[in-house]
């Protein structure tokens, strides 16, 4: 769906913690986890309250999977040059999902494809939400635009309290 933007979208960005650079002796990035999110929109109050997860170059360019805790959805946008969800990126928006405290919200990367998972209770098995790629647009295959990125991690709303347990993020090459 080119262009379809998540329910409640609106200016409000995330506050993004940013991590270290992605690439150190020719590793990349497989997996970034969100963990167990405590109390994951019982009290925050805003439509686009809600966690993101992914790669940040800068604060125009970035790929982030969302869970919007007030719709209970979940999708993948991309900004790319300022441009959020530009023509040409296919949109994976909006997979409907309920995350309760102690679930886990994860981003992977794997190639160019971007997708969102969820655990329930922090064990079992993954189940995949959204998926998309992020080509022609962007080649994360390329190491040096690769390197370009770092893991990001971000927590949006207005008011109210939210709150995560744990963060994670890992990589298959190092064994994370």
């Amino acid at each position: 769906m080119v262009g379809r933007q998540r329910p409640g979208v609106s200016d409000c960005r995330p506050a993004v913690v940013r991590g270290p650079d992605l690439v150190r002796g020719g590793d990349h990035p497989a997996g970034h986890r969100v963990g167990r999110r405590e109390g994951a929109g019982q009290r925050a109050i805003n439509h686009n309250s809600g966690v993101f997860a992914g790669l940040i170059k800068d604060s125009s360019d970035q790929v982030m999977v969302w869970y919007n805790s007030h719709y209970h959805t979940s999708g993948v946008e991309m900004v790319l040059n300022g441009v959020m969800n530009p023509p040409g990126f296919q949109v994976a928006c909006c997979a409907d999902v309920i995350l309760r405290p102690g679930d886990r919200f994860a981003f992977t990367l794997d190639g160019n494809t971007v997708t969102s998972y969820y655990q329930v209770n922090g064990s079992g098995p993954w189940t995949e939400l959204e998926s998309t790629s992020v080509a022609p647009l962007l080649d994360l295959t390329n190491p040096a635009t690769l390197a370009e990125y770092h893991f990001a991690f971000g927590l949006a709303g207005d008011r109210g309290a939210m709150a995560v347990g744990r963060f994670f993020v890992g990589s298959s090459r190092t064994g994370g």
